[in-house]
């Protein structure tokens, strides 16, 4: 069937997941992806009368065009439908301004239902505080900021926000986003609290600016500390049942007073990145997010030590910790907790993560994974003092050397072991395999299942199954699975 024959409910569908698609349309308009069927002279008629029956379809007003009358066409023929208000980061198109400032500001606004403004054009800016859109469901804005004169939004489900905005009043907020730059600084601290305002909330992001003014978190360091002594002090966390993503880049130490800061439920997925932190603030932190052990839906802690990670907004390469706290080995199971330390040197994160939760505070604890994407000679430390047993792991995961793994054992009796699953990946070592082995013969208890995984330096089959009687794995376990392979 041409499409021209399809019937009218068919094409109005159609024409409405146009209208509706979000996902790049609306979140960055441009006068090359919005709809601009301001020639309708050579549609058919069936089409055309369709269209002009559909007011929202014109309801997309970017405040720039090749002509005024291509706005008067937009706004007559959306009539009073709700629009979708882009306000771009300069104040002409082409050099000329199309659109007055004040007739968007009176005329446009009051009906937006997506508002998106980049707010950079300091002497045309659009005014929002102290107004009253009952109709906006969608904000992107950097400049909403006047405590005494908020915004009230009471439809507002989706706010993102070019630094902390504080002045909006949005009870039904669902999805928060803020980016946030050292300009911010005076309101960071401030911000767990703020979002008390927001009791709907579903969805929270919080990055920094990558782009424009990066802070000094040493600047808010003392600030910070104020801020967790309120808390020692008694000070009531705030209370975000409904929250199910929250993720956030910021210092170890602010991490650590964020958290404490509000109270999320077991199921929610929460992703942070530590940067710039030192080994106590890190410490802090680990100790922080331990609270997520109290539920017997986190069974499993994961511990990776990579020494070679590159990111987008970085120079060269760097040392990251990434800890996880979760239900199964699906990192980004529901309820997920992960923390990613960057810049971790030494990888002191590591060895303090292995530390703090090895004793009782791991109880809900049964597996235990365990991987050092790290050189041969960079494999951070696994003993310290005042080591626990985790006592109620039940099964081991290792990625790394034989060595490594036999320095782990050396140092952390877990008596209740029953799988150990060790993968050497492309690091195997015949005399450091052989020393393992007899370490795990010597275990007062034999393990219910041995997994061996990764390379050999075997050149055939004969000789893998071969090592399997030479080093007697059946006196270590009950039941051992070779899923090791052989170089060709």
């Amino acid at each position: 069937m041409h499409i021209e024959d399809l019937n009218l409910d068919i094409l109005a569908v159609i024409f409405e997941f146009c209208a509706d698609n979000t996902e790049t349309r609306l979140a960055y308009p441009s006068p090359h992806n919005h709809l601009g069927w301001t020639r309708l002279a050579g549609v058919n008629r069936r089409w055309r009368g369709l269209l002009l029956a559909m007011p929202r379809l014109w309801g997309l007003v970017v405040s720039y065009a090749p002509s005024k009358t291509m706005f008067d066409i937009y706004l007559s023929r959306s009539r009073n439908a709700p629009i979708v208000l882009y306000y771009p980061p300069w104040v002409n198109y082409n050099g000329t301004t199309i659109f007055p400032i004040k007739s968007i500001d009176h005329d446009l606004v009051p009906r937006a239902q997506t508002l998106i403004d980049h707010g950079y054009a300091e002497h045309n800016r659009l005014i929002f505080t102290g107004r009253t859109l009952p109709l906006l469901q969608f904000f992107r804005t950097a400049n909403c900021q006047d405590p005494d004169h908020p915004l009230v939004a009471p439809s507002l489900l989706h706010l993102h926000s070019s630094g902390i905005q504080l002045s909006i009043q949005a009870p039904n907020l669902r999805i928060l986003y803020i980016e946030y730059s050292r300009d911010d600084r005076e309101r960071l601290v401030g911000l767990p609290a703020a979002l008390a305002a927001y009791p709907c909330l579903e969805e929270v992001t919080i990055e920094p600016d990558a782009y424009y003014k990066r802070l000094d978190w040493r600047d808010l360091h003392l600030d910070i500390r104020a801020g967790i002594a309120n808390l020692d002090r008694g000070q009531l966390p705030v209370q975000m049942p409904r929250l199910q993503t929250f993720t956030i880049s910021a210092s170890a130490l602010y991490l650590a007073f964020f958290w404490r800061s509000v109270v999320l439920s077991h199921t929610a997925t929460v992703q942070f990145t530590a940067s710039g932190g030192y080994v106590a603030d890190n410490v802090e932190l680990l100790s922080a997010i331990q609270t997520r052990l109290s539920s017997p839906l986190c069974d499993t802690l994961s511990i990776a030590a990579h020494s070679r990670v590159k990111f987008e907004d970085r120079r060269g390469e760097w040392q990251v910790t990434k800890v996880v706290l979760s239900r199964g080995t699906e990192s980004d199971s529901i309820g997920s907790c992960t923390v990613a330390f960057v810049d971790d040197t030494g990888h002191s994160a590591f060895t303090s993560a292995v530390l703090l939760h090895s004793g009782p505070v791991g109880e809900y604890l049964r597996t235990l994974v365990l991987d050092f994407d790290t050189r041969r000679n960079s494999v951070p430390p696994l003993a310290s003092y005042f080591e626990g047993a985790y006592a109620s792991i039940e099964t081991l995961k290792l990625r790394g050397t034989a060595s490594t793994l036999g320095d782990f054992l050396d140092v952390y009796e877990l008596p209740h072991l029953q799988t150990l699953v060790f993968d050497c990946r492309d690091q195997y070592d015949a005399r450091e395999m052989e020393c393992l082995l007899r370490q795990l013969r010597s275990r007062q208890s034999k393990l219910r299942r041995l997994v061996l995984r990764g390379e050999t330096t075997f050149t055939d089959e004969a000789q893998l199954k071969g090592e399997i009687g030479t080093l007697r794995l059946n006196k270590a376990a009950e039941v051992v699975e070779d899923e090791r392979t052989w170089v060709v």
